[in-house]
């Protein structure tokens, strides 16, 4: 923004606009560069070739020592980790947001940060004249300037008896806002921790899945742990915009039920996949923007929060899921689960006709959660909620990109399942898990529905001891599996711990949630006959039927 850009003030007082116009004036020229005569004029370096020569002739007058002073910039490793955490979520061309039009209200927070010793009493108090929203801007920026906000990054070890987001923490936020320049971007970076998975071992995560997945698969996987997602996300928005969408608010269904949005949203938090904010920060940030929040409830289950960027209601609002590309996502392909899963099914009967097929199920836990997203975008995806704005620092349940950012994690834990199926030395290390659940009694006389052997269906690939070698099959998060005898099964649930631990981090839960879900692992009951995916599947009739 050029100096004579500055928005004009209302007439409310000289001195205040006189000292505001001033403040912003010295501001900018701050950032300008400052050009100094010299004899010589500039010469411009043409090429690769001209550079080298620069450089040669400049070791060759200062060089000192055995090292060359001009092969790697300031602060440079010799030889660079390309894991290190601090080379995670940095800026990025293809992952950029922001308002185009500039207002004062984008501006003043940072103005009062630099130059608020330039501002006595009464020019605050002409300040919150401006406008109502200004009445509530500036005492909260000074307050928020007055705020130490250097223990946000402690650990939180005690977020799992969280009953309701912190208002300290929020103030605390906000007065770091304020600090990074009303740039979400720079304030996620800054909190790194299990905002940005900081703790996730990426080296080792790619070392153990390379050779059982697709080229594609691991790029997917290396660009999410280490760039966030989307894979490209760059949109100016008009202000217009996105003041239509700050007014349209959120959906009914969420509006009526505060009590179910309160809980669940402080659920969000407690986990790490939002920051809360103070509202202001909203219509204060240049980086920030509102999507229409919906809350589907179910019976019988927790209520979701929904982010809804398709809904529009003019042919001129632009929503957010119009400008996410998915040309570089992964390739979604769980659809074919059930369908895959029932096919093992049928050769497992022709290949064990006499033998119990059993049936287990286990849930990855907030797996649309793991992606997380790119800093310098969690005020794009970002919304108002309540009393709050809320940074979206963990991938949206509405958005284009949700599934297949979580697809190449799903197909990786799927691979290593095959994998490690069939080791003992699992069964021994989860035992701890394999303990908390439930196994049905079968009857030995249940008779058994044969299966027919044909050149599609030819039976199952058995280990050398005879065990079959199916990978479990993950249908979103739910992963399917099935065994023909107790040990067998246990180590089929073992193999499917392994994979998802290796894949999303192993079980911390002073710092984090299991990533296995133990609500459901500690009800599940193994045995022939179980609820799939909203149908009863019987290995002991071969059928599928519909629940009453």
């Amino acid at each position: 923004m050029q100096p004579s850009a500055v928005p004009a003030l209302p007439n409310t007082d000289s001195s205040v606009h006189t000292k505001m116009n001033e403040a912003f004036m010295a501001h900018e020229a701050s950032k300008s560069p400052v050009h100094h005569q010299t004899s010589e004029p500039a010469v411009l370096v043409a090429g690769t070739k001209h550079k080298r020569a620069i450089l040669a002739e400049y070791e060759a007058t200062y060089r000192t020592g055995p090292d060359s002073i001009t092969t790697r910039k300031k602060g440079e490793l010799v030889n660079p980790d390309p894991y290190d955490s601090r080379k995670r979520m940095r800026p990025s061309l293809d992952k950029q947001y922001r308002v185009i039009e500039v207002t004062l209200e984008n501006v003043i927070a940072t103005v009062l940060k630099e130059f608020h010793e330039s501002f006595d009493n009464q020019d605050f108090r002409n300040l919150t004249c401006l406008s109502k929203d200004f009445a509530s801007f500036i005492p909260n920026i000074v307050r928020w300037l007055k705020i130490d906000f250097s223990s946000l990054r402690d650990t939180r070890y005690d977020y799992e008896s969280q009953s309701k987001i912190s208002t300290h923490r929020v103030e605390m936020a906000s007065a770091a806002m304020v600090h990074f320049g009303m740039d979400p971007g720079k304030f996620v970076r800054w909190m790194g921790g299990e905002y940005t998975g900081n703790s996730r071992d990426v080296r080792q995560i790619l070392s153990d899945v390379k050779d059982h997945i697709l080229p594609s698969d691991y790029d997917h996987l290396k660009r999410i742990l280490m760039q966030g997602c989307p894979s490209r996300f760059c949109f100016d928005e008009d202000l217009h915009n996105k003041q239509i969408m700050m007014n349209r608010g959120n959906s009914k269904s969420f509006v009526e039920h505060p009590d179910l949005v309160n809980k669940t949203m402080n659920k969000e938090d407690r986990y790490s996949h939002v920051i809360p904010l103070h509202q202001d920060i909203l219509k204060l940030s240049p980086y920030c923007r509102h999507t229409t929040q919906t809350l589907v409830i179910k019976p019988g289950k927790n209520p979701r929060i929904c982010w809804d960027a398709s809904t529009k209601r003019s042919p001129d609002e632009i929503v957010l899921n119009e400008v996410t590309s998915t040309e570089d996502e992964a390739i979604i392909t769980f659809g074919n689960t059930k369908k895959i899963f029932l096919k093992d099914l049928y050769n497992a009967r022709i290949s064990f006709p006499d033998a119990p097929i059993l049936l287990a199920l286990a849930d990855v836990k907030a797996c649309y959660k793991h992606p997380r997203i790119h800093p310098d975008v969690t005020g794009a995806h970002g919304f108002h909620a309540e009393d709050f704005y809320f940074l979206a620092t963990a991938m949206v349940f509405g958005s284009r990109a949700s599934a297949s950012s979580w697809e190449a994690f799903r197909r990786s834990i799927e691979a290593l399942s095959k994998v490690y199926a069939n080791r003992p030395d699992l069964v021994i290390k989860h035992k701890e898990y394999l303990d908390m659940i439930n196994w049905a009694t079968i009857d030995p006389d249940t008779p058994l529905t044969p299966a027919t052997a044909c050149s599609l269906n030819p039976g199952l690939t058995l280990s050398p001891q005879g065990d079959p070698e199916q990978p479990a099959r993950i249908y979103v998060d739910d992963a399917l599996m099935l065994a023909i005898r107790r040990q067998q099964m246990l180590m089929t649930l073992a193999a499917i711990i392994e994979s998802i631990f290796v894949i999303m981090g192993r079980a911390n839960t002073l710092l984090r949630q299991c990533p296995l879900a133990m609500d459901k692992w500690i009800a599940l009951v193994i045995g022939p006959i179980m609820l799939m995916l909203g149908i009863i599947v019987d290995t002991n009739k071969m059928t599928v039927a519909i629940p009453a």
